[in-house]
């Protein structure tokens, strides 16, 4: 039954041939067993409780009734067996115990819930905050790994970074030396050899464009 502290079974109560329920009936005997609360929540791997597996097995469908003479006029109801609480019984095949023994009696349970008021609203919000924590991480899965990809892209930008500036480095370097011979070439003409000039050459091919050596030229102008 649903919101039933007790997770009683939804079972169809029985009907007279008129269409009303029998004078007397109490229950499903299955229904009446008041289960700690403990035992409750105890599940089998298909999701089943104590009240649909053992007890189902052991009571199905038999009825309860407050007298015997209730249960009686109720036969063309009772399909599974019946019993009463002053100690009649009814098997499923027809047989009829209704007992010598008048003072025996069967004590009805109480069906008081022993769950606190707020049970079940504590539960629904405990589901609401589970459900509220899965979201979270998995929003906390996808914002890491946007930044395990954004940190890999900085490490590559930071490696060719660090290139660039290693090569403008070396570039400095030989535009340096490049003014040198190139000042060299003007000023000291005689002591400009033929190694010097192949430098110079050599300079030339590498900076790969002829403005680097007329850079150089305007550079020594200036000065």
């Amino acid at each position: 039954m649903v919101d039933d502290p007790q997770r009683r079974l939804d079972l169809l109560k029985p009907k007279l041939p008129n269409g009303e329920c029998p004078p007397g009936f109490l229950g499903f005997a299955v229904n009446m067993i008041n289960v700690e609360f403990t035992n409750l929540f105890f599940l089998t791997g298909s999701g089943h409780g104590l009240r649909e597996t053992l007890f189902y097995n052991l009571f199905s469908r038999v009825q309860v009734y407050k007298t015997r003479d209730d249960m009686v006029f109720s036969l063309p109801c009772i399909s599974d067996g019946a019993i009463s609480l002053d100690g009649g019984m009814i098997k499923g095949a027809g047989v009829f115990s209704l007992g010598m023994m008048l003072d025996v009696r069967f004590p009805k349970s109480s069906v008081t819930s022993t769950l606190p008021d707020n049970y079940f609203d504590t539960e629904k919000h405990l589901k609401e905050m589970k459900w509220k924590r899965e979201k979270m991480l998995e929003d906390i899965k996808r914002e890491q790994a946007l930044l395990d990809t954004a940190r890999q892209s900085f490490e590559r930008k930071k490696e060719e970074f660090v290139k660039f500036l290693a090569h403008s480095s070396a570039y400095a370097a030989q535009r340096e030396h490049v003014l040198e011979l190139v000042f060299r070439s003007k000023h000291f003409p005689s002591r400009f050899s033929g190694e010097d000039y192949l430098r110079l050459k050599t300079a030339h091919v590498v900076f790969n464009s002829p403005t680097a050596i007329a850079s150089a030229n305007y550079d020594v102008l200036e000065h």
